[in-house]
């Protein structure tokens, strides 16, 4: 089973290294949503969680150092909804330990719909900021 979360041109938010992150975790994020719903086993669905979570922090850590030389204003509160988003990882992993997968599964859902969105409504306020700056030369 695939998921239906495909990467979408309208995803892009025109930083080219941060829009090649952004396929990459969606794919990681939607892999892990069909392991736990196709009940691929403990093993399975771990070592998807693992990916998971170690590009979230890779990704998480990228883009913060972006926003912070760019001097972006809405860093402090783009950080807090990226921290919120590491704890619902911490959340899917304990539901994982604990074979709940039927919850699982709803999480998973949910961290690709708090994708979506971010990457739509939050993400294009810094890239704003970075097309702007780039296109001055600075």
């Amino acid at each position: 089973m695939m998921s239906d979360w495909d990467w979408k041109d309208e995803y892009a938010v025109g930083v080219p290294e941060m829009d090649a992150q952004h396929r990459t975790w969606l794919q990681l994020i939607a892999e892990l949503q069909d392991a736990i719903a196709a009940r691929r086993g403990a093993a399975a669905v771990t070592h998807s969680l693992k990916q998971v979570r170690d590009y979230t922090r890779t990704h998480f850590s990228a883009e913060e150092k972006l926003m912070r030389d760019l001097d972006y204003a809405g860093y402090p509160r783009h950080k807090e909804m990226h921290d919120g988003f590491v704890e619902r990882v911490g959340q899917l992993d304990r539901l994982v330990a604990d074979g709940r997968h039927d919850e699982a599964g709803s999480v998973a859902e949910a961290m690709i719909a708090w994708f979506t969105r971010h990457i739509l409504v939050e993400d294009p306020k810094y890239s704003a900021l970075y097309r702007h700056r780039t296109a001055a030369g600075q």
